[in-house]
């Protein structure tokens, strides 16, 4: 009896030793399990949010007047296609956007061939006229799916004339996360007052009401006075989202006038941009 209970008791211990030890593997897999999927989330979240990139074009009169094509795209910082934003170019001058074209899945010299992927973007014929110009992203590609966050670039390729001296092709880099940003690169020969803005969704208006004051509002007067704790650069809107004004705003500057003598009456989206954060005030403007 002793002997048999002796042997009960050994196979109890090694059972239990068989337990515990599937007990803690199965804990390590659990445990591999939330690693894997938290690393996963940290090397692949899909921030939503809106980007916003606004450039002034540089004028020239050549013998075709003020007639240019320009493309805006946007690719991965290592060169992967994401989407085109625009397109514009003509029968005559479908060779005038090769980087574009080659980018964009088709041949350098036919910037209208069908291989070219201008999914869910504006196209048309060539521009007639050099102007402010603001280009908005979802953080999507051209099926609609929302992009991994990382470095991302955004590509203007512009041509006012047949030849290699006649155009400019520029690249500029941003960073797609949780976190808002605002850059301001330097002007060039081509274009100014460029600003390249991204807002998480978790970071849209997260400035509080009383940091950004807009006052008179509505408005019947020439002169929209801002206030704010803090800013970058002001813009403004109109409903259809045609940028009407913009300015950089020197630092330790609290506050900012705007002469309305050549806005029509009607509403306005006032967006104010520090480093970290931005607000959009709605104005009426009723003179």
């Amino acid at each position: 009896m002793i002997f048999v209970n002796l042997i009960n008791l050994l196979n109890y211990q090694q059972g239990f030793r068989f337990q515990k030890h599937k007990y803690i593997v199965m804990t390590n897999s659990i445990l591999k399990t939330v690693f894997l999927f938290f690393l996963a989330n940290q090397l692949f979240a899909q921030t939503s949010g809106s980007f916003e990139f606004t450039f002034t074009q540089t004028p020239h009169s050549t013998v075709h007047g003020s007639k240019h094509n320009l493309a805006v795209w946007f690719q991965t910082e290592s060169g992967e296609f994401v989407k085109t934003d625009s397109r514009f170019a003509g029968a005559l001058t479908n060779d005038h956007l090769p980087i574009w074209s080659e980018n964009a899945g088709g041949p350098a010299l036919d910037c209208l061939s069908p291989n070219c992927n201008v999914v869910n973007a504006t196209t048309g014929a060539t521009l007639a006229d050099y102007s402010t110009r603001t280009v908005t992203w979802d953080g999507r590609n051209s099926e609609g799916e929302i992009v991994p966050d990382g470095i991302y670039k955004i590509s203007l390729e512009q041509c006012w004339v047949h030849g290699e001296t006649e155009k400019v092709f520029r690249t500029f880099l941003f960073e797609k996360s949780a976190n808002a940003i605002v850059l301001l690169p330097e002007d060039s020969d081509e274009f100014t007052n460029i600003s390249l803005v991204w807002n998480p969704v978790a970071s849209l208006n997260e400035m509080e009401g009383n940091e950004v004051v807009v006052f008179p509002n509505p408005n019947n007067t020439d002169v929209l006075t801002i206030n704010f704790s803090e800013a970058s650069k002001i813009t403004v809107h109109s409903l259809l989202s045609k940028q009407v004004y913009s300015s950089k705003v020197n630092k330790g500057n609290k506050t900012h006038s705007i002469n309305l003598l050549n806005f029509e009456n009607g509403e306005y989206f006032i967006t104010v941009f520090n480093n970290e954060k931005t607000i959009k005030c709605k104005v009426i403007i009723n003179r």
